[in-house]
């Protein structure tokens, strides 16, 4: 990203990180220069990824959220993603996992409808503090 090459970043990204299939991964970096979404958010993917690095496995802290939460991944999600998934399960007292069918990681796109309903089923689970 530094030597100007965003497609280039985002396709690294994209094939070691998120462990897309490599075409995928080019597919996706060569597309950077000729849409511009892509253009002004590759950038911030790699922003991501260094602020997840910087705050580290915090399982223990997320083992003290009580309220309900849900785990919502898709039959077509990357494994890694889903071991990820295992590991807040195992560590959160109070979670449902939720496992999309036919979705993959990009379900908030491709079926916002589908991800907007488990949401709306979570919010209906968790306990509403008295109107002040």
């Amino acid at each position: 990203m530094t030597a100007g090459h965003p497609g280039r970043a985002l396709a690294i990204f994209l094939r070691d990180i998120a462990r897309t299939p490599a075409w995928v991964a080019w597919v996706s970096g060569a597309s950077v220069p000729l849409i511009p979404r892509l253009r002004r958010l590759a950038p911030h993917q790699l922003d991501d990824c260094a602020a997840i690095d910087e705050v580290g496995l915090r399982l223990d802290a997320y083992a003290r959220i009580d309220v309900p939460a849900v785990l919502l991944g898709g039959e077509r999600s990357p494994e890694h993603l889903g071991e990820r998934l295992d590991a807040l399960e195992r560590a959160m007292p109070n979670t449902e996992r939720v496992r999309l069918r036919r979705q993959g990681h990009a379900a908030n796109n491709l079926a916002p409808a589908r991800v907007a309903e488990v949401i709306a089923r979570l919010g209906d689970k968790v306990p509403r503090k008295p109107s002040q």
